[in-house]
């Protein structure tokens, strides 16, 4: 006795069968068609032109045998194949990958009594249609090499015979050639990006003067998140609180008022762990203060760079904004930033400069560049978005009989 069992959409109903031919008792059945074992292939490269020489040139082939297949079916021979291969090895390669050392079957046709399957299981069957893919998996009395076979079709016609007491839907397949992947329509979308800080990663000097309270900054050639160097800020005794980043004068950063934007740092401890945050400060035409956001303070900084960001929205009156890290501290203790990124929108996105940048996932850098002087100017770098549409055999729009 053999087992079939028909699975569409991940339903399952079980169709015992006894036959593999149609009766007049159980209609639900698989008619299969067995194709070829070729176990033994032979592949000859074309010879020679003949010559004066030579008239008679030999052809050179090579064989490629599975001897379990040979022991259990016999010799199954292709006949020698003429190819424009190159060389031997090239014949031998491809004799090995046409060898198919067991018995593979395709199924002419799938007949389904409907009387005898569950209301869900019905609708599948109902709603075939000609040109679709199904998965055809079946199971053979033990002692049958193989025992289970399965196969990717394409239903090629739909018959149903209706009778008083029965119905029967025979569907007609035919062998499908499947592969792992499908690409459609395949083109990509792009991301243009711009970091507004103008010397974001330290690489050549700090550029401001006036950028830390209770303190003072260096520019650092032994610490950094990316490049070469870092900003370092270092305490006053008695401080309770270090802030450093970008300019608080000169060169801030134009802003629109009801605009978004997102600026992140990575900070990190010489020895002594402090809170750190990021904070945008905003300024009027006047060069005013108008207010100042800040990140989360609950993180701490430790002598591993860690990200802080802040998001907010420019005031009515702001015309400029700094981005900044903001240490509480307690006596004298040293501090590390690097990497500032502020830019458009509300969501973190990876650093980049014109130089630098952080892996970007499902996007490739296509270009990025210094809008001015290198590690002097805003920064843009564009980003790549593979779209194309994608499937695989069993995808959505698949149907599989299993």
């Amino acid at each position: 006795m053999s087992d079939y069992t028909i699975g569409i959409a991940e339903r399952i109903a079980s169709l015992p069968d006894s036959t593999a031919t149609a009766n007049s008792v159980n209609r639900n059945y698989f008619q299969e068609t067995s194709q070829s074992v070729v176990n033994t292939v032979n592949v000859a490269i074309v010879p020679a032109a003949p010559t004066t020489l030579d008239p008679t040139p030999q052809t050179t082939y090579a064989t490629a045998t599975d001897e379990d297949s040979v022991e259990t079916f016999g010799v199954q021979e292709t006949p020698i194949v003429i190819t424009l291969l190159a060389t031997i090895e090239d014949a031998g390669a491809l004799a090995q990958y046409l060898i198919r050392s067991v018995p593979a079957y395709w199924f002419s046709n799938l007949a389904v009594s409907l009387n005898t399957l569950s209301e869900a299981n019905k609708n599948i069957v109902a709603n075939l249609e000609i040109g679709q893919q199904i998965a055809v998996t079946k199971t053979f009395p033990a002692g049958v090499v193989p025992q289970t076979v399965t196969e990717y079709l394409f239903v090629e016609g739909i018959s149903h015979n209706v009778t008083v007491d029965n119905h029967i839907v025979t569907i007609y397949t035919g062998p499908a050639s499947t592969f792992l992947q499908w690409v459609l329509g395949s083109y990509t979308t792009t991301t243009t990006r711009t970091n507004l800080v103008l010397n974001p990663n330290f690489e050549t000097n700090i550029l401001f003067s006036e950028c830390t309270t209770n303190g003072n900054i260096f520019r650092e050639t032994t610490q950094s998140y990316l490049g070469t160097a870092s900003c370092r800020g270092t305490s006053l005794a008695g401080a309770t609180v270090l802030i450093f980043g970008t300019e608080r004068t000169a060169n801030r950063i134009p802003v629109t008022a009801g605009q978004t934007y997102t600026g992140s740092l990575y900070v990190k401890s010489a020895s002594v762990s402090s809170n750190a945050f990021a904070r945008l400060v905003f300024y009027n035409a006047a060069g005013g203060l108008v207010s100042a956001s800040n990140g989360t303070a609950s993180a701490t900084s430790t002598t591993a760079w860690q990200r802080r960001s802040i998001t907010a929205t420019a005031p009515a009156t702001a015309v400029t904004a700094l981005l900044d890290g903001r240490f509480p501290v307690s006596g004298i203790e040293t501090h590390y930033i690097d990497a500032l990124l502020m830019e458009t929108g509300s969501t973190l996105l990876p650093y980049f400069d014109g130089t630098y940048s952080e892996p970007y996932t499902g996007n490739t850098l296509l270009s990025q560049q210094w809008n001015g002087t290198a590690n002097g100017s805003t920064s843009t770098a564009i980003w790549g978005v593979d779209s194309s549409l994608t499937g695989s055999p069993l995808n959505d729009s698949t149907y599989g009989l299993a």
